[in-house]
């Protein structure tokens, strides 16, 4: 009985001392700062650090998403780390250009380590902060262009309506001079020409007869002998 109690002893003190060696086996990331603050269109820098010797390979999370640094959204934006750096002193710290507001969460750094397994880091949460005067002037830019083509094509449609309206009445002016001198010719030809009075014929050819001659007086006319009686 009493050996069987040593031997539990033992095989406790045993399990005890293992213990803090397995702990230290375990993969340490570490991430620094736990938050960081930036405004949009600045850069931020991203620090993962881990002790692991041996191949290892890295994922970054980003609100527990996995971060696709050959998409479109992070191609051109993300600085990866160096090759030699993360092999040689096991870091896996990245940058991510130009902020907006949708980059904004917690970023996460995991380590995947053969023979020690997994890590993660903490997590440092990055605020991005909206440059003041940006909403205002997004805002107040959409109903301005917006008025711009408003006006523009208002103006249009007036200048277009304009000009057919001075083309129908061209159109109607041109007719109508067209029909008037229509109905002129037509008047000018059914209208009598009327005759030429004489001028012996008028009540007042002694006058214009005087005034014509310089004031001399009109020849007076004979009269022709009366066929009833005989001239000797």
């Amino acid at each position: 009985m009493a050996v069987d109690v040593w031997a539990i002893a033992v095989t406790f003190l045993l399990i005890a001392h293992a213990l803090p060696g397995i702990e230290s086996n375990k993969l340490v990331v570490s991430q620094t700062p736990a938050s960081i603050r930036v405004v949009e269109g600045d850069n931020v820098n991203l620090s993962c650090y881990f002790q692991a010797q041996g191949v290892a390979s890295y994922t970054w999370h980003k609100d527990c998403c996995l971060l696709d640094f050959k998409s479109q959204q992070y191609n051109k934006r993300t600085v990866t780390p160096d090759a030699d750096r993360f092999k040689s002193k096991g870091d896996a710290s990245i940058q991510i250009k130009n902020m907006s507001l949708l980059d904004a969460g917690i970023y996460r750094c995991n380590i995947d380590a053969m023979g020690r397994g997994k890590g993660a880091g903490s997590g440092t949460e990055v605020i991005v902060h909206e440059i003041c005067g940006n909403a205002n002037q997004a805002t107040s830019s959409l109903p301005e262009w917006m008025w711009i083509a408003v006006t523009g094509g208002g103006a249009f449609l007036i200048i277009l309506l304009l000009l057919v309206v001075i083309g129908v009445l061209a159109r109607r002016n041109k007719a109508y001079a067209a029909l008037v001198r229509e109905c002129s010719s037509f008047d000018s030809a059914k209208e009598p020409t009327a005759p030429r009075k004489r001028m012996t014929d008028h009540p007042n050819h002694q006058d214009a007869y005087l005034h014509c001659h310089g004031g001399e007086s009109a020849p007076k006319r004979k009269r022709p002998p009366h066929p009833g009686r005989n001239v000797q």
